[in-house]
């Protein structure tokens, strides 16, 4: 049998994914600045991640569809978290980042036909931790 080299790394979400998301620690439904983190690791540290499937574990293996025409959409959108990492910087000569919205003629998004958008932008620029925006 061959030997392979692979590194076990350390889990930091454990999720089981046959009980509610509810039920477990380590998992959230929307990113919020109240919501604290559930573990912090540090810059450069690998590490596994373990999800539960969006619906939180209202989906089963099953030959019926009742489950997804009766899904609570009020218990859904579960993420593994939040994770913060320790020092995390951006480049010296590029201290901001930014979020985009993109019109319906170059791929548009979720709501681009409803609402036909148009380009926007929001400039955010980083000092320290926290982060001042402008929109355009």
């Amino acid at each position: 049998m061959a030997q392979t080299n692979r590194l076990e790394h350390k889990t930091v979400v454990t999720v089981d994914p046959f009980r509610p998301a509810a039920e477990q620690k380590g998992l959230m439904n929307r990113w919020h600045p109240d919501i604290p983190a559930y573990v912090t690791v540090k810059p450069g540290e690998v590490f596994k991640v373990e999800c539960h499937e969006w619906t939180g574990g209202q989906i089963s293996n099953s030959d019926n569809a009742d489950d997804v025409k009766n899904v609570d959409l009020t218990k859904i959108h579960y993420l593994s978290g939040p994770i913060a990492i320790e020092d995390i910087t951006p480049f010296e000569q590029m201290q901001w980042g930014y979020t985009g919205v993109f019109e319906r003629t170059n791929g548009g998004g979720l709501f681009s036909t409803t609402f036909d958008t148009k380009a926007a932008k929001a400039i955010w620029d980083f000092e320290g931790k926290t982060a001042a925006g402008c929109v355009f």
